[in-house]
This record gives structure tokens, C-alpha cells and sequence, in this order.
């Protein structure tokens, strides 16, 4: 069991605030060391914690001759005694504690179970030598400054925040990523009618990626005499591809050709598609906000007759053909050559269709780095965060703790006013509350006039009473 002046606290959220901070600064270190030090300066050494520096904590320390000094930052993983021996051999005890209780017990370690399981791990492993040797491992007491070693305080390498593709990215989509990222998206590119698509005719090898795949509607595929299974050699001989292109792209199509343009008609047609036009657009991220899956697309050789690969073999020197076997063997290798083609572009197509895969998936990935880029940032403005110096601060210095005193008021002061803020508000939604049911009664009580006045001129209608005879209506 843990001895009986140990305290145990708990705080509404289960993490140390400052409220435990000053009690334990209050009802623990200054009792228990106060004898000891006998008059003479305390010091202590806390990390950054913001529960460590509140203005009432440092006054309390600097009225009774107690010196708190913080950590530098980054550097508790070296400096600091605890990290260092004592909670690296308690973590090993514990768990022999909970298995020696679990077996000895024959049941599962509980809440209920651990202030006596903690207790025998922290007498084992918080034992006077243990302690002494924290603070010569980290060159306290004795002082020696030696024991820690340039290479921990090396600081951290430099790594990316941005999620990346677990393979290279080909250079078609680091061009364009980097050029999304250089020159993000402006309004007037997004806007419907900044550009104009040129309206293409599919190819015959997109014509047979449509007819190969099943997520494409059949009434939206192109008529087709011949049948996908087996198509006409000499049709794909003589097909070519079409396109319709309007007046001003024909003028334009030197600009077209250029990068610059090519970013543009992207974004543009990205603007206009409902899944992906937020990737484009400055709304913030939400959970309704994703992309879709990626497709693993393969060639539609079932559409696509096999090209004659034998006509690759070259042809023997003894070997004479005849004026008719040449043009024969010249029109066999045109049509292969055709089906050749066919299987380079649909493989073209692929490959197209997959790097803009990788660019829509970094795009969002990018999306979803800079909203919580700023979700974090506005984060860090709320929490009011204090920066302690690099080479350590002296916390219980009579500035640093004046600093501390000025945010807290600053802190309340923005509380007070935010309090003010919602109770003006919630009175001006009851005085409009208030208002409009006043209303209501006024037209309920009005509605009921017009419907007497209304019986007392069917009455007198009745009656034989003229028009201009009737009482005016209620206003």
C-alpha cells in the first residue's frame, strides 16, 4: 500500500490543472521540504506545463523562498530526473506488479485494484538510491554538466506534415501539383463562364474504354456497326479520330498548348464537377468532404483484336514475293500495325487516368493539411500558450510572473466580456420573444374582431341593410 500521507486527486477533465498544481505546491513540496531546507532556498525544476507557472503557484513559491526553474524547451527527454530513471524503472515494475496481482488474485486488474497494486510499483522503484541516481544522471547533484552529451540535445530532423503517394510520382504530376501549389485557384478561374471547353470526339481506343466499362451508362456509347467482339480490320484502317472545335479555340490554340492554359481548362472543368469542385473552391473541409475511391483500370483487350506479333519476325533474304503477296503482306501489316496503335492508347489512357488520380488525391491530401493547419493554429490562439525561453526560464523571476498575472486578467477580462456578449444577446432574444408573442395576441384578438364584424354584416345584409349602412372593418 501507498503510505498513509500520500494524497491522490482527481480533477472534472482526469488531467492535472492548476488548481492541483498550487495544492500539491501548497499541501506536499513546501511542507515536506520545509524542515529540511530550514530557512535556505528551494529549488525546484518543473517542465513547461502550463499547471507550473500560474501567478498564484509562482507567488506562493517566491513568499516562502521557493526558486522554480523550467526546463529548456525539448529537452525533458535528457534534463529532466523523472523521465530519465525514475519512470523508466516504475514502468517495468507496475507491469510485474499487475501480472504477480493478476495470477496471484486469478481476476482482471480494475480500477478498484490500483492504489494497492501502484503502491507496492512506487515503494519498489521510488527508493532513496533511485532518486539520488536521477539526479546525478542528469548532473544535478553532483553538478557535472559533462553527463549530457551534444548528441541529445541534437534537434529533431526536419520531416514533411503533408501526406505523400508511397511511390515516386511521375513527372506529369509533380508538374502539375507544383503548379496547383504555386498558383492556387482564383475565383475568376473557377467561374463557369471564364472558360470554354473544346468539345473532342473519343478516340477509337476511348470508344472502346467506354464500351469495356461497366460504370459508363450504354444509352451515353456511341453507335457502333461493327460488334466490340470483332470489329472490322479494314474500318479500323481507315478510322480517325474527329474533334469540334469552336472558332475561338482555333484562334486560341497556340494559348491552349501552354501550361499555363492547360492549368486553367483543368481547374475549370474540376470546378464544374459536384465531387470535386470543393477541391477548387475556398469553402472549409467538412466530413462531407471527400473523393472518390481510386479505380484500378486494366486494357480492353476483350474490345480490342490482338495484333499478329509474328509480322514482327523479319523476313528471309532467299524469300521472293510476288507483286500481290507484297501488297498483301504490307496491308496485314497496316492493320496490325493499326491494332498496335489501338493497344498504345488505350494503355495511353490508363496511365492518364491514373496520374490524374494521384493529382486529385493530392490535391485533397493538401485540402486536408491546410484545414487542419488552421484548425491547429486557431487552437494555439485559444489555449494563449506561454513560450519559455530556449535555454530555460526562471520561473519564479518577478517579471515572468508579473507576465503571467497580466494574461490571467486578460484572460478574465475576455471571459467577462464573453459572458456580457451572450447575456445581451440571450435579452434581446427574450425582448424579441416577448415582442412577437405581444404580436401574435394582437392578431389573434384582431382576427376575432374581423370575425364578429363579419357575422354583424351578414346580420344586417340580412336584414336588408344597404352596403354603405355597414359598420367599416377593423383595422
Amino acid at each position: 500500500m501507498i503510505s498513509s500521507d500520500t494524497r491522490i486527486c482527481h480533477s472534472e477533465k482526469g488531467w492535472t490543472d492548476s488548481e492541483l498544481g498550487l495544492l500539491w505546491m501548497q499541501k506536499d513540496f513546501e511542507p515536506t521540504t520545509r524542515e529540511k531546507a530550514a530557512g535556505r532556498t528551494r529549488i525546484l525544476l518543473m517542465d513547461g506545463h502550463s499547471s507550473h507557472y500560474t501567478p498564484e503557484l509562482l507567488r506562493f513559491a517566491q513568499s516562502h523562498n521557493i526558486e522554480i526553474l523550467g526546463y529548456p524547451l525539448h529537452c525533458t527527454h535528457a534534463l529532466q530526473g523523472l523521465d530519465v530513471v525514475c519512470f523508466a524503472s516504475i514502468k517495468d515494475i507496475y507491469g510485474d506488479e499487475i501480472k504477480a496481482f493478476e495470477d496471484h488474485t486469478k481476476h482482471v486488474f480494475t480500477k478498484a485494484d490500483f492504489t494497492g497494486v501502484f503502491g507496492h510499483a512506487f515503494l519498489s522503484a521510488f527508493t532513496p538510491n533511485t532518486v539520488k541516481a536521477a539526479f546525478e544522471k542528469i548532473g544535478i547533484y553532483p553538478f557535472n554538466p559533462d553527463v549530457i552529451t551534444p548528441s541529445q540535445m541534437k534537434p529533431s530532423e526536419a520531416s514533411s506534415t503533408k501526406g505523400l503517394a508511397p511511390i515516386t510520382q511521375p513527372s506529369p504530376v509533380q508538374a502539375i501539383i507544383n503548379a496547383f501549389r504555386k498558383a492556387p485557384p482564383t475565383s475568376f478561374d473557377v467561374a463557369d463562364d471564364t472558360h470554354t471547353l473544346p468539345v473532342i470526339a473519343a478516340s477509337p481506343a476511348m470508344s472502346a474504354l467506354l464500351l469495356d466499362d461497366v460504370n459508363i451508362d450504354p444509352m451515353l456509347r456511341a453507335p457502333c456497326s461493327a460488334s466490340p467482339e470483332s470489329p472490322d480490320l479494314s474500318s479500323l484502317v481507315a478510322s480517325s479520330s474527329t474533334s469540334s472545335v469552336s472558332k475561338r479555340d482555333a484562334e486560341d490554340s497556340t494559348d491552349a498548348d501552354t501550361p499555363s492554359k492547360h492549368i486553367q481548362l483543368m481547374t475549370a472543368n474540376l470546378s464544374q464537377t459536384m465531387s470535386g469542385s470543393f477541391l477548387v473552391s475556398k469553402p472549409k473541409m467538412t466530413t462531407l468532404n471527400h473523393i472518390a475511391p481510386p479505380i484500378l483500370q486494366r486494357a480492353p483487350f476483350s474490345a480490342i483484336l490482338e495484333p499478329d506479333w509474328s509480322l514482327i519476325c523479319e523476313m528471309s533474304e532467299h524469300e521472293h514475293l510476288s507483286h500481290q503477296d507484297l501488297a498483301e503482306g504490307v496491308k496485314a501489316l497496316t492493320l496490325n500495325l493499326r491494332l498496335a496503335q489501338l493497344h498504345v492508347e488505350a494503355q495511353d489512357g490508363i496511365i492518364e487516368s491514373a496520374n490524374a488520380q494521384l493529382v486529385i488525391q493530392n490535391i485533397y491530401t493538401d485540402k486536408l493539411h491546410h484545414a487542419l493547419f488552421e484548425k491547429e493554429t486557431k487552437k494555439a490562439s485559444k489555449a494563449d500558450r506561454v513560450v519559455l525561453n530556449v535555454g530555460g526560464t526562471h520561473l519564479t523571476d518577478e517579471e515572468f510572473i508579473q507576465e503571467m498575472e497580466h494574461r490571467k486578467q486578460a484572460r478574465e477580462a475576455g471571459k467577462e466580456a464573453k459572458r456580457i456578449r451572450k447575456e445581451q444577446k440571450a435579452a434581446k432574444k427574450a425582448k424579441k420573444d416577448a415582442s412577437q408573442a405581444a404580436w401574435q395576441e394582437i392578431l389573434i384578438a384582431h382576427q376575432s374582431e374581423v370575425n364578429t364584424w363579419k357575422t354583424l354584416c351578414d346580420r344586417l345584409v340580412q336584414q336588408g341593410a344597404r352596403k354603405k349602412d355597414l359598420p367599416s372593418k377593423p383595422r
